[in-house]
C-alpha cells in the first residue's frame, strides 16, 4: 500500500523487556536512537486481528528533530516456492507528524494507538 505509516514495531524474546524492545525497534526501522532523555509513558496494549499483543510506549519530543536514516533489510523468497531471494528495506521513509496528522496517515489497524494517545492527553 502507498502511502501507509506505522509505528515502529517488532518481536519481543523472552529475556528482553519491553522499553528495551521498543528502543531496538525504533533504531532497526528508523536508523537512529531514541532519545534516552525523554520521558516514554506506555499506553494500553493492542491487540491485533491476530492476536499479538503490542506494547506501545509514548513520548513527547515536540521540538526535536530527528531524522528518518532507513532501515534494516530483510530477506525473503519471493515470489514463494522458486528460491529466488530479494533483499528489501523494512522500511521506506520516515517522518514525525502531530497525531491529528497521523491519525490520517496511519494504517487502519494502528489507529486505536494514536486514539488512545490523544485521549491520555485530554485526561492529563
Amino acid at each position: 500500500m502507498a502511502d501507509v505509516w506505522g509505528i515502529p514495531k517488532g518481536r519481543m524474546e523472552t529475556h528482553e523487556e519491553p522499553m528495551e524492545v521498543a528502543h531496538r525497534e525504533f533504531y532497526e526501522e528508523v536508523g537512529v536512537r531514541a532519545p534516552v532523555d525523554l520521558k516514554y509513558y506506555q499506553l494500553n496494549p493492542l491487540v491485533t486481528f491476530r492476536g499479538k499483543v503490542i506494547t506501545i510506549f509514548a513520548a513527547d519530543a515536540s521540538g526535536r528533530k530527528i531524522e528518518w536514516a532507513g532501515s534494516n533489510t530483510q530477506s525473503r523468497e519471493w515470489p514463494v516456492g522458486t528460491g529466488r531471494v530479494i533483499t528489501y528495506s523494512e522500511t521506506v521513509a520516515g517522518g514525525w507528524f502531530p497525531v491529528e496528522e497521523a491519525l490520517r496517515k496511519i494504517g487502519v489497524g494502528q489507529r486505536a494507538i494514536l486514539q488512545d494517545l490523544l485521549n491520555s492527553q485530554k485526561e492529563k
